[in-house]
């Protein structure tokens, strides 16, 4: 909380929302690929993960993207873009949307868990199949 919500009779505003989006041309191309609701006990999509790496670049940032899955389709979306749009939209810039558009990839197969292991490399399970190392 902002330290002037401390403050008796203050409130600080609360900061925007910004939403992490599918494109809706990559929602209609990739339709086939996507879980069904009654297919997963977790839902049409995966809890986001953020993708392992050990550096932190200038912005102190370790993550480099945010990622989530439904099905095969897996979505990306960058974190220092995500960080300008939603630094934008809380500044009130007229042009900042609310939304912001990942990167749509479809995989060989559904995806049935994504892990990080030793914060390092990032592990993903396809359903049927043995875990996979997939490299960013």
């Amino acid at each position: 909380p902002s330290p002037e919500n401390w403050e008796k009779g203050h409130k600080a505003p609360k900061p925007k929302v910004l939403k992490l989006c599918i494109r809706p041309e990559d929602q209609t191309a990739h339709e086939d690929s996507f879980a069904l609701e009654e297919e997963t006990v977790r839902g049409f999509w995966q809890p986001v993960k953020f993708d392992a790496a050990t550096a932190k670049d200038e912005d102190g940032l370790m993550e480099r993207e945010i990622i989530s899955y439904s099905g095969k389709v897996q979505m990306r979306w960058n974190v220092r873009q995500a960080k300008a749009a939603w630094q934008a939209l809380n500044d009130g810039e007229p042009d900042a949307p609310a939304v912001f558009f990942g990167a749509a990839h479809v995989l060989e197969n559904n995806v049935f868990r994504h892990m990080t292991v030793m914060d390092d490399l990032d592990i993903v399970a396809l359903e049927g199949e043995i875990v996979r190392s997939l490299h960013f």
